[in-house]
């Protein structure tokens, strides 16, 4: 899941210019993966990073209109959720690995025998 994680984040940012032309709709954003995306025939996926990145995507986005905008933030957000959840499952994993989740079925049916009984 991480490895995949990563990976769309790399394709976040090297894809950033090519993905805020393509047109979303909110299924194939729900899907939680960029590459889910249709991308034009055009896209290539793995371009080497220019040092001045930070400064091209700014240069980019205010050349853009509203719309587009709109939706280069939605990828934001979706790369944000994405390095988010390759953190959690990092750290349940590592929990997890501890023991620390071990009696976690029984905890689980005795908060709920609680809530009933309440």
């Amino acid at each position: 899941m991480c490895e995949r994680g990563n990976s769309s984040q790399r394709f976040l940012a090297q894809n950033i210019s090519c993905l805020a032309a393509v047109h979303f709709t909110p299924s194939r954003l729900h899907s939680g993966y960029p590459d889910s995306i249709l991308l034009p025939m055009n896209a290539t996926l793995e371009q080497p990073t220019p040092r001045n990145l930070r400064e091209q995507i700014l240069q980019r986005i205010s050349a853009m209109p509203e719309k587009d905008i709109a939706q280069v933030y939605e990828l934001l957000l979706l790369a944000e959720k994405l390095k988010v959840r390759c953190e959690i499952s990092q750290q349940a994993a590592a929990e997890n690995a501890q023991g620390m989740w071990v009696n976690l079925p029984e905890f689980i049916n005795a908060y709920r025998s609680q809530r009933k009984s309440a």
